[in-house]
């Protein structure tokens, strides 16, 4: 070391002080840090340029390892973005300098730092993993992929005792990420690690990171099959196996003929021993986070049970890996309609054990529907397997458009196809995996009859007589007060005894009083919701302009445990919106508010006033008629879809007048709308779950 010279080693220690400010630093100190680096470019040379853009390398890269970590996708985009630009902003989009990247490997400087290799790999992961799972960054991917295979074979060929988990990660998650977007390349890499996975100069556990790798769709492009590797692993390197490793391999291995049941059977008691260990500790809205994004494991479970015509081990898969319902408090399993819109071959539908599948190529109408949504929504959602250079950067994402061509042609085909009759008669409904989408509203226009999502996973209790309500007008909307004067009206008239705070009353202490107070049979809340596509776990929900606001995590569980349940009707922008991937949609305000005790309506985007205020005067007065929950929904929801100035004559007829024989100034509104609300887009906003 002591004949480096000493600019060499003061490039380290700064590179050093950089990675250790940054393991302490919270989001904003590490931002500015980035952003410090990113801006300090006038008047320097190129050698002392390629030292920031490499600080700058390095702050972007702890933190997204961290994000990694953490699970936090939405976060690890950011800094896979900002790590690379040269001005890091908030918007979604940035142009990335990765050209940099082959400078950092060419200077000596940097290259021959300590700590580089550690740096490349944690990038490298990161960046593939987040590529994998959000279908992103292709060109990026493809451009980095000699560097970072340069990068894990130069670590294979250390002795095995230099070589650590993560330079073994670093191969397996570029083979995934391959195996997804890049197959026709995929081989090799693949085969690469049958040899590691066999290598008797490796370590056991060494090779049985391999062979873990292997079990999954990478697996499948080795000269074996990803089942060989499952064998090979539990068989001959069990013992190195996590609990969630386990939980992957049998995944794989299940059987499906007379052995399935069994096969099932303990697969579910090995994620209840794997589940129960991660959750341990975590927030219900953490655990819900966690079991969406590592579903990729146990994926393999449920399409087989599916297959099976078993929906009690699917109902029963879902409550273990989530940690939602129980067996003995679930809904009834032979009535809950499970369907699996985007199968590997087909769409499938199952209920009281009768499976229906239509043969068809589903990746035609997944993206179908998925660039509908997108154009709709203004949202930027990719399809694994697809083109996706061609979508565009929203302006304004997640505000919708009032007219989006094709869109309920392509959510009927994804969700009704022709072709297809629902087996049995539901009760409920699980999509598998789920979406954003309205698909009760696509069930109601296609087959004239839909069901509630059992997003919670327990038994829905019977409806409550409504006999007590709370009626609260949060925030600022406009048509807030026009609505709930329309539906008090209906409920008093009802003999319903309304409580209606004025709004100057208000306080967040006086909100969360009265939503656990197990007297009200309907808790009704006009307002706004917060929703970042970004960050979904971070919903809020708005109960005053001067107020502040109230999220998901503080809500979840709130609801008072009664024999009878209760209707939460949350009027607000993307409250029933879940963004998480997974299996279930659960994180978000009505799909985490609905329980066993406590059935939820709200929107799943952005609504207009005067349809969102209309759809809450039809909800209103159906339950004032004294309709069940679900019942007065679709009533709503059919009522809606209509011209504006027809639904202002239907609401005249059912409300009729005033107290003080006026009009109801809803009424009035509605009838100077020329606008038809009877799209989809318009009427189909509000999604039921229980």
């Amino acid at each position: 070391m002591a004949t480096i010279q000493q600019f060499v080693l003061a490039k380290w220690r700064r590179f050093d002080a950089a990675v250790d400010a940054t393991l302490d630093a919270d989001s904003p100190t590490a931002r500015a840090a980035i952003e410090s680096a990113a801006l300090a470019r006038p008047d320097v040379s190129e050698a002392q340029l390629s030292i920031l853009d490499f600080e700058q390398f390095v702050i972007g890269t702890v933190m997204l390892n961290r994000a990694f970590i953490a699970g936090e996708t939405s976060e690890m985009g950011d800094w896979i973005q900002w790590a690379l630009t040269n001005v890091p902003t908030d918007d979604f989009k940035h142009e990335m300098y990765v050209g940099r990247v082959e400078d950092f490997y060419r200077i000596r400087v940097i290259y021959e730092w300590p700590r580089f290799h550690d740096i490349m790999v944690a990038f490298f992961t990161a960046l593939y993993e987040y590529a994998r799972r959000r279908t992103a960054f292709l060109e990026v991917c493809v451009y980095l992929l000699p560097l970072a295979l340069k990068t894990f074979y130069s670590a294979m060929e250390r002795p095995p005792q230099f070589i650590t988990g993560a330079d073994i990660h670093l191969g397996t998650f570029i083979l995934t990420w391959m195996a997804k977007e890049q197959p026709e390349e995929a081989a090799d890499l693949a085969q690469r690690l049958e040899g590691f996975a066999t290598a008797a100069r490796l370590a056991k556990r060494q090779r049985y990171a391999f062979a873990l790798a292997l079990s999954t769709a990478g697996g499948s492009f080795s000269s074996r099959g990803s089942h060989h590797w499952a064998d090979y692993a539990m068989r001959r390197l069990n013992a190195h196996a996590s609990d969630m490793d386990r939980v992957q391999l049998n995944a794989t291995l299940m059987r499906t003929d007379v052995h399935g049941s069994a096969d099932a059977e303990a697969l579910i008691t090995l994620m209840e021993v794997a589940r129960s260990r991660r959750s341990s500790g975590q927030t219900q809205v953490r655990v819900a986070r966690e079991a969406a994004i590592s579903t990729i494991l146990v994926q393999p479970y449920f399409v087989k049970v599916l297959a099976m015509g078993r929906a009690d081990l699917v109902l029963r898969g879902l409550q273990t890996w989530y940690r939602q319902g129980s067996v003995d408090d679930g809904p009834d399993s032979e009535r809950l309609l499970v369907s699996l819109p985007f199968g590997e071959s087909c769409s499938s539908y199952l209920c009281e054990r009768q499976l229906v599948e239509l043969a068809r190529e589903t990746q035609w109408p997944l993206l179908a529907v998925s660039r509908a949504m997108n154009s709709f929504l203004q949202t930027y959602a990719t399809v694994a397997g697809a083109d996706n250079s061609d979508l565009e950067i929203p302006e304004r994402p997640g505000y919708p458009l009032e007219h989006q061509d094709g869109l309920i042609e392509a959510l009927i085909d994804a969700y009704c196809p022709a072709g297809i009759e629902i087996p049995g008669d539901p009760s409920a409904q699980l999509i598998l995996p789920t979406e954003g989408h309205p698909i009760q509203a696509t069930q109601l226009q296609a087959w004239g009859r839909t069901w509630p999502i059992a997003s919670s996973l327990a038994r829905p209790r019977r409806d409550r007589q409504i006999r007590k309500a709370l009626l609260w007008g949060g925030g600022d909307a406009l048509s807030a007060g026009m609505e709930l004067d329309m539906v008090e009206h209906a409920l008093s008239k009802a003999g319903v005894r309304v409580v209606r705070p004025a709004p100057p009353t208000y306080t967040r202490e006086l909100f969360l009083e009265l939503y656990r107070d197990a007297a009200f049979d309907l808790v009704w809340v006009a307002s706004h919701g917060e929703f970042d596509h970004w960050k979904p776990h971070e919903v809020q929900l708005e109960l005053a302009r001067h107020l502040p606001k109230v999220g998901l995590e503080e809500l979840w569980g709130l609801a008072p445990e009664t024999e009878e349940r209760r209707l939460l009707f949350l009027n607000v922008c993307d409250g029933a919106r879940f963004a998480d991937p997974g299996l279930l949609p659960r994180v978000g305000l009505a799909p985490g508010l609905a329980a066993g005790c406590q059935a939820t309506i709200s929107h799943l985007w952005p609504v207009r006033l005067y349809p969102s205020a209309a759809l809450g005067a039809l909800l209103g007065h159906a339950i004032a008629r004294g309709l069940s929950f679900f019942e007065a929904y679709v009533s709503a929801l059919q009522g809606l879809a209509k011209p504006a100035q027809h639904v202002a004559k239907d609401l005249e007829r059912l409300y009729g007048r005033r107290q003080d024989g006026g009009r109801f100034e809803l009424v009035e509104r509605l009838e100077m709308q020329e606008v038809d609300f009877s799209r989809i887009e318009t009427w189909g906003s509000a999604a039921f779950f229980e």
